[in-house]
Order: C-alpha cells, then sequence, then structure tokens
C-alpha cells in the first residue's frame, strides 16, 4: 500500500535590500525563499500516522504527511543540498554520502569542509541519527556564512518515510550539542546579513504550490490584518500561549476548550496538529468522526456548509483553520480503499505526552512571524495565493505588528 507524500521545497533564493521591496544584493536586506511543490511516496498510510510511545520532544519523523524543505548550497565547489524547514529543532544537519542516502553532502568533495568531532547523536520519534560535527561554508542567497556548524549523519535507525536532512530554525538553547553555536538563523543577524534573529513563514493552503520563507522581514500582502504580537512561552522552544480552542459555523462560535493559556508549539516540521484530549473528543463528536484501528485515523465521511472550522485563540488573536485544511482527502496519500473519503488531521495531546503542538496543517492558515530577537511571534490570518509583495525589514520591531489583546503592555 503506497501513499503520495507531500514535498513542499523551498528554491529560488532573492535578496530585498532596503528601504524598496525590489531585489537587491544589500547585504542588510531580506532574504527570501519561495516554494514550489513536488510529490514523494511513503510506504504506508498506517506508517505515516503511527506515533512513538517513547516521544523525547521531537515528533517522530514518520508523521510527514507534508513536509518543506528549503534548498541551498554548501561547501567548495558549492554543492545543492536540501533540508527540512523545522522551527521545532535548532541544529542543521544533512546527509553525508558515506550514509548511502539520498540527497547528500560529499564533505570528502569540499576543500573548506573541518571535521570537528564525532558526537552527533539526535534523537527522534522514529529513532537516532549519529554522525559528526564540523564546519563549512554556507550560502543562502547573497549570503554566505564561513565555518559554519553542520551536521553529517553517517548512519541512522530512522523509520518510515526518508527526510533530506533538516535545517532547525529555533532558539539556540534547544541545540542536541553541549557546545552551544550561533545557527543559521543567528549567523544572518550576527553577520550582518539581516537586522534581527527573525523570519516570516507563510506555507499558503494545501492545494497551493508556492509559499515562502523570508529571514529578517515580513511580506504584509500575504496576510489579513490585524498582525498580533504574543510573547514566546517557553525559553527553548518556539511556542505561545493558547488561550482556547473554539468551533466555528456560520459567525457562531462554540468554545470547546479552555486550555488555560496552554503553550504550544508552532512546528513546520509536524504535519498534524495535537491538541488537549477535550479539544479533541469534541472535534470528533462534532464531525462525527469514526476511528478505524486498521489504518489508526480518525475519518469524516464528507466536508460539506456544516462542517466547522476550528478557530485558535491566542490572548485575543484569532486564528481560523477551515475544515479543508484539517480534514484531508484520502486520495492525496493512498488509492487502497478506505472507509471513508476523509481522514481528521488532529490528534490527541495525550499521544504525545500531553504536549500541544501545532504543525504545518495549522500554520498553513497563519502567516506567522518568529522574532527570536525579540523573543516574540506574531500571528495573522493568512491570505492564500498572493501573486503581490510588500516587504518591510525586521529592525527593532515587527513591522505593522500590535500587541494582541489580552495582552498587559507596561
Amino acid at each position: 500500500m503506497n501513499v503520495l507524500l507531500f514535498l513542499l521545497s523551498i528554491v529560488f533564493p532573492v535578496i530585498y535590500g532596503a528601504p524598496s521591496d525590489s531585489f537587491s544584493s544589500s547585504s542588510t536586506g531580506v532574504i527570501q525563499f519561495e516554494t514550489i511543490q513536488n510529490f514523494r511516496q511513503v510506504e504506508s498510510v498506517k506508517d505515516l500516522v503511527k506515533r512513538s510511545t517513547e516521544f523525547n520532544g521531537t515528533i517522530d519523523l514518520k508523521n510527514y504527511l507534508s513536509y518543506y524543505t528549503i534548498d541551498f548550497k554548501a561547501g567548495t565547489p558549492f554543492q545543492n543540498v536540501s533540508t527540512v524547514l523545522d522551527t521545532g529543532s535548532s541544529d542543521l544537519w544533512f546527509y553525508d554520502k558515506s550514509s548511502g542516502h539520498n540527497p547528500y553532502f560529499d564533505s570528502k568533495s569540499s576543500s573548506t569542509y573541518f571535521y570537528k568531532d564525532s558526537t552527533l547523536f539526535i534523537s527522534y520519534g522514529s529513532g537516532p541519527v549519529k554522525g559528526d560535527w564540523g564546519t563549512e561554508v554556507l550560502q543562502f542567497g547573497n549570503a554566505i556564512l564561513n565555518n559554519s556548524t553542520i551536521g553529517l549523519v553517517t548512519r541512522d535507525s530512522l523509520r518510515g518515510a526518508p527526510i533530506p536532512g533538516i535545517l532547525g530554525l529555533g532558539k539556540i538553547s534547544n541545540e542536541a550539542t553541549t557546545n552551544k553555536y550561533d545557527n543559521v538563523p543567528a549567523r544572518l543577524k550576527n553577520e550582518g546579513h539581516i537586522k534581527r534573529n527573525s523570519f516570516s513563514i507563510y506555507l499558503n493552503s494545501l492545494n497551493s504550490g508556492v509559499g515562502s520563507i523570508l529571514f529578517g522581514g515580513v511580506d504584509s500582502s500575504r496576510y489579513i490584518e490585524p498582525l498580533y504580537e504574543i510573547p514566546m512561552a517557553n525559553e527553548s522552544h518556539l511556542s505561545v500561549e493558547l488561550s482556547s480552542v473554539s468551533l466555528k459555523l456560520h459567525g457562531e462560535t462554540q468554545l470547546i476548550n479552555n486550555t488555560n493559556s496552554r503553550a504550544a508549539l508552532l512546528d513546520t516540521g509536524t504535519s498534524f496538529t495535537y491538541l488537549p484530549d477535550s479539544a479533541f473528543n469534541a472535534i470528533v463528536k462534532a464531525l462525527g468522526a469514526t476511528y478505524n484501528p486498521y489504518f489508526g485515523v480518525y475519518f469524516v465521511s464528507n466536508i460539506t456548509e456544516k462542517t466547522p472550522s476550528l478557530a485558535f485563540n491566542f490572548s485575543g488573536a484569532e486564528i481560523v483553520v477551515p475544515a479543508v485544511e484539517y480534514i484531508l482527502p484520502v486520495r492525496l496519500f493512498t488509492t487502497e480503499p478506505t472507509p471513508a473519503p476523509y481522514i481528521l488531521s488532529i490528534f490527541r495531546s495525550s499521544e504525545i505526552r500531553g504536549l500541544t503542538i501545532l504543525g504545518a496543517n495549522f500554520l498553513r492558515s497563519s502567516y506567522t512571524v518568529f522574532d527570536v530577537t525579540g523573543n516574540k511571534i506574531a500571528l495573522a490570518q493568512a491570505k492564500y495565493d498572493v501573486s503581490s509583495t510588500s516587504v518591510q525589514q525586521i529592525i527593532s520591531e515587527i513591522p505593522g505588528a500590535t500587541s494582541a489583546p489580552a495582552i498587559k503592555v507596561f
């Protein structure tokens, strides 16, 4: 049984210089990567949604229905490398040629790669990766980062769908090494390519092939105002306080869970969303979803005008996720007969030790600005399929953002 795996690759880097929105090679501009959509296959729908009982803080790497990769260059001469774009981790690693994986980085063909040690060990829910730490030159658009710390995975025990590697965008304190280092977003800021350690993510809709990530900037054409900012809820992770979850239909809102300001990780590296059990149970009941033990998921018979959206409240900032973004057509990822044409891509937090994670099926509905320097995140409702751009640099504050209504400003 084969399933289709959406893979959206981030390519075509360009630089926006200040203050113009036009392309520029300014070293203090905004680095943008646009996205295109590709397809891959994984082994089975059961492997796709199965979660590890030994969850250790990073979502099982098998849990990718969709994921997003960034393509850039590394080494001398430059080699094209590809990694998963991941706000849930902080390290950069890709496979070494010796691993037998493809794509890979050929460290032996680079004159600028320097080996540091063989202590790389990162444990995921689906198994560990092992290898070497080293330094290498990286190129992101026109930005050159010399002597950048990278991980080269030489062996792994990962189960399920293969991935090309990971570009962790998270905080330095979350790095998987005792010897902390400036990761890629921090290097871009510290070397003057962007003004702040910040980036904006616009995944666009599930059916669209185009999205973007902006390092050091905001594109106001990609969201519906207002853009509300919220303090980060954790010293180590890119998370915010989730106040409540509601069902929304025809302008009416039904509160299904008051989370008492539960910290929620905003994670591009996770396809699905994990909510408190009470919220999950209410969603299942409202949809009339039925569990199938063979596939390990809840099936939904149809999406109609009576199918509610999900409203996520963050201190008064609301992001609405339409039904078509969290109830997914089975035809997207399998040709095998199934009990119903749709599956629910929301799961219980108790399956991952009570953690609340808002994955790609949430983030597609949100224009999300991560200001790591300012320790805050800004959210606005995403505007789909936009061709225009209106880019501003993040210099001292997030342009156009105001504090969420329930945030006390002193």
